[in-house]
């Protein structure tokens, strides 16, 4: 079986053993939206604005790639991608979704022949300029990114590999989110926020990438009742 790889500790303890943890398997899809935005052709100052916005972050997920690493950021989403490991297999639920995007590859050869590695960041000069004035777009990624990580904190829980205060926590502390998914999601309000996760779906699926919609997010919209938990903000 591989090593269990991270980007970042996994502060609570897992409630059930799984490839990928749960704030780690959490900012890897949220990385990996980013690489699929990049591929879709929105602007890197776009995205990360974006990012930043709909956590209350201070950096977005390509800047953080920078932080991580460029090859030890794709390494993980190659871990996660490896179908090898049948043991704690998350491909039973997210099959392609982890797949890596074309601009990733990319990134990763241009940082392999680059003699200057700060050279091949995502967050240069250039790509900090090209910002756009769409406010519209800028919503839609925002809604984008809020969706994936609706959808992988319910799956979390679903699957039984952690709870909500857990990943609330884990959300707030380990990655300086301002509110944890599901308080943002009864801020939101259940239905709308199931309503995000659907059209990201059908984005998805456009690509031919699957994205999976956790039952236990469909029934908490059917009956239009927020998430309850000791941690979640009134």
């Amino acid at each position: 079986m591989n090593k269990q790889k991270k980007l970042v500790e996994e502060k609570e303890p897992l409630l059930k053993k799984r490839k990928g943890g749960a704030v780690n398997l959490i900012l890897a899809s949220l990385m990996t939206e980013a690489g699929r935005m990049i591929d879709e052709g929105f602007k890197i100052a776009d995205i990360e604005e974006a990012a930043i916005k709909a956590f209350d972050i201070k950096k977005g997920f390509l800047a953080q790639m920078d932080e991580f690493g460029i090859p030890e950021s794709i390494n993980y989403l190659l871990y996660l991608e490896d179908k090898k490991d049948n043991e704690d297999d998350v491909h039973n639920v997210y099959h392609n979704f982890f797949s890596l995007p074309i601009s990733f590859m990319e990134k990763l050869e241009e940082h392999k022949i680059a003699k200057n590695k700060s050279s091949a960041k995502w967050m240069d000069k250039h790509a900090v300029r090209e910002e756009s004035d769409d406010f519209l777009l800028k919503d839609m990624l925002k809604n984008r990114f809020k969706a994936v990580s609706f959808m992988v904190a319910s799956e979390l829980v679903e699957s039984g590999v952690s709870d909500i205060d857990r990943v609330e926590k884990l959300c707030k502390e380990m990655l300086n989110w301002e509110k944890g998914p599901f308080s943002m999601m009864n801020e939101m309000g259940i239905k709308e926020a199931l309503g995000i996760v659907t059209e990201k779906m059908e984005i998805s699926h456009r690509r031919e990438i699957n994205f999976y919609i956790p039952v236990r997010l469909i029934n908490q919209a059917q009956k239009n009742s927020p998430w309850r938990s000791k941690g979640l903000e009134s």
